[in-house]
């Protein structure tokens, strides 16, 4: 009796490692999302919004953020995504930047620290802590001394209290200076992906794919040829259409000066001339009419 096959294990999923989120092709796109969310609420903010930190929420809500959370749910890979978002957000408490953008990146902090599931089937990582350095974490606890100006007064007390919540979570697991480079990775992106790279590996080492080409292989064709087309071009014409006519009219009349500008061969000058352009039409009108 034959027994019916059936697979040894359940079907694999498909799970981002977590050197991806250190890699340039994560991080650069989400420095570029923080950047966005940032210049929005600096935008939007004003002297006389009576609640800061609703409108950043909704400018949160707005922007999709409340998301986040739900994009990776491996623990591995959770573990450096969630490290990585926070600490680029922590780039823009620094005191080198704008004060409105420092309090708006703190907001977003504490936006993805205090909104992590605590429960959830199946359950997902938490970080307990956000990794800042020493200096970082002065620059956070002297950031409402930073918003004395009048345009930000509105704020301040909304900062205390965001401030005053992370403190009290003890949320900040503090490490030497920035200058000592504490963090690991050292500096993001960490792997930097650089396009085209099998291909060109492939040609210097001299080998050829097997099988039908891939589309950035086709593109990186087409590019070639078309960098071959321009340089053949430059190599045959060697120059603007109105100086090579000015080189064929002096070739020309070299030519006549040399024949003794007999008429006889002037008539015979123009009448291939004219044969030329005659055949030159005859196959321009065939050309459009097919």
């Amino acid at each position: 009796m034959s027994v019916a096959p059936s697979p040894s294990s359940g079907r694999g999923e498909i799970i981002l490692q977590p050197a991806y989120f250190t890699s340039s092709s994560f991080v650069h796109a989400a420095r570029a999302d923080i950047d966005s969310l940032l210049q929005l609420y600096s935008h939007q903010y004003t002297p006389s919004t009576s609640h800061p930190f609703t409108l950043f929420k909704d400018i949160w809500q707005a922007q999709g953020w409340p998301w986040i959370h739900f994009k990776v749910f491996d623990a591995r890979s959770r573990v450096a995504f969630l490290k990585v978002v926070m600490r680029l957000f922590s780039e823009h408490i620094r005191g080198g930047e704008p004060p409105l953008n420092r309090a708006a990146a703190l907001f977003g902090l504490y936006t993805i620290f205090s909104t992590q599931p605590s429960i959830s089937a199946p359950p997902l990582y938490s970080a307990a802590q956000v990794q800042v350095t020493c200096d970082l974490y002065q620059d956070i606890v002297m950031l409402p001394d930073a918003l004395d100006a009048e345009f930000l007064r509105p704020i301040r007390p909304h900062v205390v209290y965001v401030q005053s919540k992370l403190l009290q979570a003890q949320a900040f697991h503090i490490l030497p200076r920035a200058e000592t480079h504490p963090l690991n990775p050292r500096a993001l992106p960490r792997e930097v992906v650089v396009e085209d790279a099998e291909a060109t590996t492939s040609t210097a080492q001299g080998r050829k794919k097997k099988g039908r080409p891939s589309r950035r292989e086709r593109i990186k064709k087409a590019r070639d040829s078309l960098v071959a087309l321009d340089g053949w071009r430059e190599d045959v014409l060697g120059s603007q259409p109105s100086v090579a006519r000015a080189r064929y009219v002096m070739a020309k009349s070299a030519l006549m000066d040399a024949i003794g500008g007999d008429a006889g061969w002037e008539r015979t000058m123009r009448d291939a001339n004219a044969m030329v352009v005659e055949r030159m039409e005859t196959v321009s009108r065939g050309y459009y009419k097919d």
